[in-house]
């Protein structure tokens, strides 16, 4: 088993022959992490409303088994090679690249890979594919979009979040709060142990588990990707009920951005509880 899995690695490093380094080194860890710890779950995290200036930052982590995540990838593949969906063609052609980024470091040997086949592809799949087809990062998303995504990525895996106030934001600054909130989303999903953890770029600190940050992942990894629209979504509903506590300054429409107009409420009414005072442009 061992001697497939090494043959395996060596074998997709060759195909990585004309990448920078960068990624050979990311493609190789993983592959060993995988080796090491049996790996069945893959999970992806992210945040948003860093860039905010009034609100919380939310995080959240969205995990998959490997079975489902193969399952997914053979119904998405079926649908291609039938072109039974012409019009999300490109979409789901997108969409296929991003699961196999998430399936292509997982080595032949490892539990659930070899039980899965095309035999496998849930009835409801044609539907998911057409709802999860344009899944990208969320800020490129449309609320509607990814609305749309939710029910069904609920239903393939599970996921967690963690919240963090503008206090804490203002007391101990952003990238502490970014971290914070990351640990939270990430903490459900720490008690399997063989789950592989995906990060959008930063990588949480002092956790006991396998981590690797992937710049630009929530462009490249289909969980990651999938913790994006999560932690959108939430954050979004949180913003649209504090518009009905500081209705003059429509959160509902920025969220807290600093969007033209939200600088002109701001500077009309002074900040009010959830802005980010501790910001330079509130000195």
């Amino acid at each position: 088993m061992y001697f497939l899995s090494i043959t395996y690695i060596i074998g997709y490093l060759i195909k990585l022959q004309n990448y920078n380094l960068e990624l050979q080194y990311f493609t190789f860890k993983i592959l060993v992490l995988t080796l090491l710890y049996m790996i069945n779950k893959i999970a992806g995290t992210d945040e948003v409303g860093r860039g905010a200036l009034a609100g919380p930052i939310v995080a959240a982590t969205f995990s998959i088994s490997f079975s489902k995540l193969i399952s997914l990838k053979y119904s998405i593949s079926k649908a291609l090679q039938q072109k039974a969906i012409l019009s999300i063609q490109k979409d789901l052609e997108h969409l296929f690249l991003l699961i196999n980024h998430d399936l292509s470091f997982i080595p032949a040997s490892n539990k659930g890979w070899s039980q899965m086949g095309p035999t496998q592809i849930e009835t409801r799949s044609i539907h998911r594919n057409i709802s999860l087809a344009k899944l990208k990062d969320s800020k490129k998303l449309s609320h509607r979009q990814r609305e749309s995504m939710l029910s069904h990525l609920f239903d393939l895996g599970n996921f967690g979040l963690g919240v963090i106030s503008n206090n804490y934001i203002n007391k101990k600054g952003l990238q502490k709060a970014n971290m914070k909130c990351m640990k939270k989303s990430m903490k459900i999903h720490l008690k399997n142990t063989n789950t592989l953890f995906l990060t959008d770029h930063f990588v949480p600190k002092n956790i006991s588990a396998n981590i690797t940050g992937i710049t630009k992942g929530d462009n490249k990894s289909f969980v990651i990707a999938a913790a994006s629209i999560i932690a959108k979504e939430y954050r979004d509903a949180i913003m649209k009920e504090y518009s009905k506590i500081f209705p003059k300054y429509e959160f509902e429409k920025h969220v807290g951005y600093g969007t033209k107009k939200h600088l002109e409420l701001i500077k009309k009414y002074g900040p009010c509880k959830i802005h980010r005072t501790g910001y330079k442009i509130f000195k």
